[in-house]
């Protein structure tokens, strides 16, 4: 349906979610920049992000967001503690995989 667009609404730990679809009227379109939607997604809890590179494929896109997010740390946009809090919840799931495996 033309007048409806998918939106995905993850779960914790970004293991599953749901695909739902929702009237175009009910979106805002943003104008971010990737940069600034690392950011979000990175300060909102996000601690593992998939980089979508098919719709305008970009060769560089892992080591520029890489070094975005780098920058961003850096520059105190993102704190440290967020980085490290992330990587410590997935080296524990990854623990606890392990240990089922």
């Amino acid at each position: 349906d033309e007048g409806r667009v998918a939106v995905y609404l993850p779960m914790s730990y970004q293991l599953g979610g749901f695909l739902i679809t929702v009237p175009k009227s009910a979106v805002r379109p943003l104008a971010m920049t990737g940069e600034e939607g690392l950011r979000l997604a990175i300060t909102a809890g996000v601690d593992l992000i998939a980089l979508a590179n098919n719709t305008l494929y970009e060769r560089d896109i892992v080591p520029r967001s890489v070094s975005a997010i780098a920058g961003m740390v850096e520059d105190g946009r993102i704190p440290r503690e967020r980085i490290e809090s992330s990587c410590s919840r997935i080296a524990r799931l990854r623990a606890d995989l392990e240990t089922r495996l």
